[in-house]
């Protein structure tokens, strides 16, 4: 910074030889009187003029200007100053890592398809209700997700009260998530794993599931929350059992599902 010069104000109090009357003649000095002790001889240099401002210190370095520039921290001089900003609050925010999260599909609907044993080729119109969604991030930014339809498992025995037949069925599938992206809207990719059981009178299913999911997830500011929109695909194979079934063997069915979801992670600063 240029130091400011801090006499002006002396300066101006000081009184002026030219600010004197005319006719005014300035009073002798009254003369000391003698002490006996000898005084040391003039050296008749006249005594620098005072400017009423402190003279900087010399350190040996050319004067700074007022050309703009700056000496940063580090000894670096820049041509003009700097004006470094911090980042805006809303960068700030969306910096982070997600950890773990919960969530649901909360509506799917789509088509499902079976070729049965003897019976030939059976599809129907699918619908998801709300699942029960996590995942957990890997260093990698990719993620492992669980998805359990607890809302169909639930609603399945009492569908079976209603025509008189005791069901029961359980599914769980397991996505490897690549998470492609960095922005807030990233891509939703990766292949799946599941399996499923069931029972009705007579009857035992086990099934082998190998689903996959494409889709957009759109992330909050603070990465707390997504909202996702998912295509699920799956392909899946069942064995039948059991003394009320005609034909056993393997069961082959498949379809997709188009869903809205919403998830809520745990963001690591």
């Amino acid at each position: 910074m240029l130091a400011v010069g801090l006499g002006d104000g002396v300066a101006h109090a000081r009184a002026q030889p030219g600010d004197r009357g005319a006719d005014e003649v300035p009073e002798a000095p009254a003369e000391p009187a003698s002490s006996g002790a000898l005084e040391p001889a003039s050296s008749g240099a006249p005594a620098p003029a005072s400017s009423g401002a402190p003279a900087p210190a010399s350190s040996g370095a050319p004067a700074s200007t007022s050309s703009g520039a700056s000496e940063d921290p580090f000894g670096d001089v820049t041509g003009e100053a700097r004006d470094e900003e911090p980042l805006p609050v809303s960068n700030q925010r969306f910096a982070g890592r997600r950890a773990w999260g919960l969530g649901s599909m909360i509506l799917a609907a789509g088509y499902q398809g079976f070729a049965l044993p003897g019976e030939g080729a059976l599809g129907l119109l699918a619908l998801q209700l709300p699942t029960f969604d996590m995942a957990f991030f890997l260093r990698s930014r990719h993620a492992i997700e669980v998805s359990v339809p607890v809302v169909n498992i639930a609603l399945t025995p009492l569908f079976g009260a209603l025509i008189g037949v005791p069901l029961f069925v359980w599914r769980t599938d397991v996505f490897y998530n690549f998470n492609v992206g960095e922005r807030r809207t990233r891509f939703v990719a990766g292949p799946g794993l599941g399996f499923s059981v069931g029972g009705a009178s007579g009857a035992f299913q086990l099934g082998l599931r190998i689903p996959a999911e494409l889709g957009l997830e759109v992330l909050s500011t603070s990465k707390g929350v997504s909202f996702r929109m998912l295509l699920r695909p799956f392909f899946e194979v069942y064995a039948l059992t059991g003394s009320q079934v005609e034909s056993t063997g393997a069961v082959y069915g498949g379809g997709a599902l188009l869903g809205l979801g919403v998830m809520g992670y745990k963001v690591r600063r």
